[in-house]
């Protein structure tokens, strides 16, 4: 049966169900952005954690990155992306039986009436026949009153919208509360991106020749930047804190003061982090304890003696001294006097030997050391003890 306009019932029921289905999607649409939405801000808030956490270490924090973009754009291709090439007819989308089920949903009554003058019509094509006329007619009037929208609305897009809502509270409060902790993990992204975007080759040259520094003692880190894109400052981090290196002519420079136990850090450039330092300590070395055992020459008819704690002594010239030491934490002793003339080098620091002397790598081992000269003058002497 036609109406005035020359629709028939049928054609007006596909015509609502067109209308549905679009609406359909659109709401699907809208509903996917604000998915994608809160979904990114999730994701940005755990990268902002994670900039935090894993500051200076580049390539985990990359893997988290792309990661993290990778899920933001899953999200989006599931929830946004595939319901609009649906809606466009790109891939399969929503037909007229699983409309007519949604809407039925929501109109018990209407039960399968829709589907019904659907494949009366289909089986109708071509044929001049009245009883499907009266079929179809007598379903469309059953269901003429329903409105097909209903069974979809934007109404339930207000429960994301206030999910979304109470995310961005939670940033702003965060932010609010914690500013450095956000532009920091920001930062972090940021200087990713900028890596990325510039590809500078940047390079930090330790200038020090160890990491290492005996516990309790100062310890200057001296070190230069070579890079595409020269900057005026350096960042130091260990841990959550952050300093600004002292720029000097050599490059740059910073003092870690009375260290006591082993100090990661990074340094950062232009956006660009560089891998992990560590500033080791050193156990103090030091002697526990010195024995000298003096040996007379056989004209004074002396007996030996031992002086036990005490490395001073007087004897007669031509005496023996044998110095049997005891040490904790330590490598090398090295004893010195001002007898003149060097001997081997053993690898020490010149700074530590005292000028005009010279000096003898002790033998000894698991901190028990011996050393034997015959004193033939006055001579003072120094032991000192390394590690390595």
């Amino acid at each position: 049966m036609r109406t005035r306009k020359g629709i028939t019932d049928d054609e007006i029921v596909e015509s609502k169900l067109r209308q549905f289905i679009n609406k359909y999607y659109r709401v699907k649409i809208f509903q996917g952005l604000i998915i994608t939405v809160s979904a990114s801000l999730i994701i940005l808030l755990l990268l902002v954690i994670s900039g935090n956490i894993f500051s200076g270490k580049r390539e985990l924090y990359n893997i988290l990155l792309w990661v993290g973009i990778g899920i933001s754009g899953g999200i989006a291709g599931l929830f946004v992306i595939r319901p609009l090439l649906q809606q466009l007819g790109f891939i399969r989308g929503l037909n007229f039986r699983e409309a007519s089920n949604i809407i039925r949903q929501k109109h018990k009554s209407i039960e399968d009436r829709i589907i019904n003058i659907i494949e009366l019509a289909r089986e109708k094509s071509g044929q001049n026949n009245k009883l499907y006329d009266f079929a179809i007619t007598q379903k469309a009037d059953n269901i003429r009153e329903f409105n097909f929208d209903e069974a979809v609305s934007f109404r339930k897009l207000f429960v994301f919208i206030s999910r979304l809502a109470a995310l961005l509270a939670i940033l702003a409060g965060v932010w609010l509360i914690k500013p450095d902790f956000i532009n920091r993990g920001i930062g972090q992204m940021l200087s990713v991106n900028k890596q990325i975007a510039a590809h500078s080759k940047t390079v930090f040259v330790i200038l020090n020749d160890s990491l290492e520094v005996e516990s309790g003692k100062d310890f200057l880190l001296r070190f230069k930047v070579i890079t595409d894109f020269p900057g005026e400052t350096v960042t130091l981090r260990m841990s959550s804190t952050e300093v600004k290196t002292k720029k000097v002519a050599e490059g740059f420079e910073y003092l870690f003061k009375a260290v006591n136990s082993a100090v990661s850090f990074y340094l950062e450039c232009n956006g660009v982090v560089s891998e992990e330092y560590v500033v080791k300590t050193l156990k103090k070395p030091e002697i526990s304890n010195i024995q000298l055992k003096l040996i007379p020459p056989g004209y004074t008819e002396l007996e030996s003696t031992v002086i036990e704690g005490d490395g001073n002594a007087e004897v007669p010239a031509g005496s023996v001294i044998i110095w049997t030491i005891k040490t904790v934490n330590t490598d090398e002793v090295l004893h010195f006097d001002e007898s003149g003339g060097g001997t081997g080098s053993t690898g020490t620091e010149k700074s530590e030997m005292p000028q005009g002397s010279r000096y003898e790598a002790l033998k000894g081992k698991d901190n028990k050391w011996n050393y034997q000269k015959t004193i033939s003058k006055n001579s003072d002497y120094a032991l000192i003890c390394k590690n390595k």
